[in-house]
């Protein structure tokens, strides 16, 4: 889909994959949303895209690849430094990921 927040969607139309940012962060977890969706059990699917959604609006709050870069490096993870025309995100921008990634349980 392309976009995080369509995946779910997308999937209940006949897509067959995705190409995402926040799996960058979640594997597992948004793995198992678009398996659910696959195998046609979209309550799980829901359910999974329900509490993946803060994460997924917060990824998208400014341009990719700036939150993903900004997020695997508030989890500890090596992205590469930003080189222009990237920017670090706008601080609001970045406490609104921080809280999605620790209600997520991304963060302790």
């Amino acid at each position: 889909s392309g976009d995080d927040t369509m995946t779910l969607a997308l999937l209940a139309i006949g897509a067959s994959g995705v190409i995402g940012v926040t799996p960058n962060l979640v594997p597992a977890a948004y793995k198992a949303m678009v398996d659910a969706a696959l195998a046609g059990d979209f309550a799980a699917a829901l359910a999974r895209h329900e509490a993946l959604l803060p994460l997924m609006q917060a990824m998208a709050s400014e341009t990719n690849p700036i939150p993903i870069k900004t997020a695997m490096a508030i989890a500890g993870r090596d992205a590469g430094a930003m080189r222009l025309p990237l920017t670090p995100m706008e601080p609001g921008n970045r406490e609104r990921l921080e809280a999605a990634m620790t209600a997520y349980g991304t963060l302790a």
